[in-house]
This record gives structure tokens, sequence and C-alpha cells, in this order.
């Protein structure tokens, strides 16, 4: 039987006419759709509507995690969110809020700025450590690991890091916190303050005040070479009190003025 025939059907009087049937259901679906269409749309536009007019567009909470030095504070100010701003505008914007929080706080490595809730902003950051702190009239400046220091002053908060006195920004600085960074961390611990001696002789002689009262004379671009033997130069000389002059070799002078100075073996 063709497609033709199958298509048609019988009437009272016998005559055949086109099965209508199966076109009105494809009718019926496509209005159907239609309509589905044209309501998921309005329901869509009036949830989108009710939503803009509403307090949950607005921005409720921002916290800041990662921070251990910066303020929390400053990087909330810098990143000029706050709450009741739009949410998704400041969402759009986030590459702009994180550039705002680098460009304002220095020792922030890394921002990035989160819709964490529905009306929950975080700003994580990523810092630079501080290596070290420069001397500066009774104050202190930061030094981070990448070599910048700090504009403002702060009290000396980590103990773990050393002062740096007489130090200008320029190379020997630059190279001191290089060197300091090759140092093993048992040394390191043990390093008090770092004086820069701006020696006539030798521009590039430093003199390191130790935690247990010792003293070394190095020069900065051997710095972590020499200090990393500084245990056992110690244990060589049966932990005397003392200079260690390893300018140009190594020497032991003890503070005592009864002992005489004398030449350390195995550590040239």
């Amino acid at each position: 039987m063709s497609k033709k025939e199958q298509n048609l059907i019988k009437t009272e009087n016998g005559k055949a006419v086109p099965d209508s049937t199966g076109a009105d259901v494809k009718n019926d679906k496509r209005r159907l759709m239609k309509w589905g269409l044209v309501v998921t749309l309005f329901v869509t536009a009036a949830l989108l509507s009710l939503y803009f007019v509403s307090p949950y567009r607005l921005i409720e909470n921002i916290s800041v995690s990662g921070s251990e030095e910066v303020y929390d504070q400053a990087v909330l100010d810098s990143s000029g969110l706050s709450s009741g701003q739009s949410i998704w505008e400041n969402y759009l914007n986030r590459n702009e809020i994180e550039e705002r929080i680098l460009e304002a706080n220095p020792q922030v490595k890394k921002a990035e700025v989160a819709l964490t809730g529905m009306q929950t902003f975080t700003i994580t950051i990523e810092e630079y450590s501080t290596v070290a702190y420069l001397s500066n009239d009774n104050s202190y400046k930061k030094i981070l690991e990448n070599g910048d220091i700090l504009n403002e002053t702060v009290p000396r908060i980590h103990s773990s890091q050393p002062i740096l006195n007489d130090f200008e920004e320029g190379r020997p600085l630059e190279k001191i916190i290089v060197e300091y960074e090759k140092v093993d961390e048992e040394v390191k611990a043990l390093i008090s303050e770092i004086d820069f001696l701006n020696n006539e002789r030798n521009r590039l002689l430093v003199r390191v005040f130790m935690n247990d009262g010792n003293e070394v004379l190095v020069n900065v671009p051997n710095f972590s070479d020499r200090l990393n033997y500084y245990q056992g130069m110690k244990e060589a000389v049966e932990n005397r009190k003392g200079l260690f002059d390893l300018e140009a070799g190594a020497y032991f002078i003890p503070f005592s003025t009864e002992e005489e100075s004398e030449k350390i073996e195995d550590f040239e």
C-alpha cells in the first residue's frame, strides 16, 4: 500500500478523502511548543526583573583570606568593594579589582576575587614574605623577598628576620638580600643584625651580629658561602666567643684579651 493510499479515508458515502488527523497533531505540537517558549521567556523575564529589584542583587559580605602581614582592611579599602554594591557589576569587573589591590599593596604578590556565596565575595591574596628589616631612624622598613623595600616604617614584628643597618637602596643591598636567602636555615636563625661597613678598602664588607654573641666579618659576594660554614667554625674554636674574620681566609679573634687570634684550618 502506498503512502498516498494510507493517508486516505472513506466517508459514509464511500468517497475517499485525505486523512487530516496527522497534520492536526503536528500543528497542535507546534502551537504547544510556541506557547511553551513564550511562557518560559515570560517567566524568566519576570524572575530576572524581580531579582534586579530585590536586595539579593547586592553584596552583603566581603572577606579576605591568605593575609599574614598585610592588613585585611588595607586589602578591602583598595578593592573598592563594599556592602550594598551590585554583585554582578563587580563580578564582571573582578580583574580590575584585582589590579587595584596589587597596585595599592606592594607586599601582595597575587590577588583573586571570587563570588563564594549568594551575596558573598572572597578576596584571596598571596604575599611576598619579609626577609629582613632596614633600620631607619629607630624604626624599620620591610625588605621583601623580591627585593622591594616598603616605604612605610613599621615596628619590628618578626624577631626571626635580621635588621640591616647603614644600607641604602642599591647594588650592595640587593646583593645581600640575594645572598641571605641562600644561607642555611639553621644559620639564618642565628643572624640578628647585619651592618654595612662601607669600608674605603672594601666597599662590600659587612659585620654580622649573631644571636649567640659572636660576630662575623665577611664580604657580601661571599656571604652565603662563608656563613654556611659557621656551625663548623664554632666547633673548631670550641664555641668560644669572638669575631670570625672571613674577609680573606678564616681567622678567629677571641673577645677575651688574654687569648690570641688564630687561623681556622679547613675553612679557607
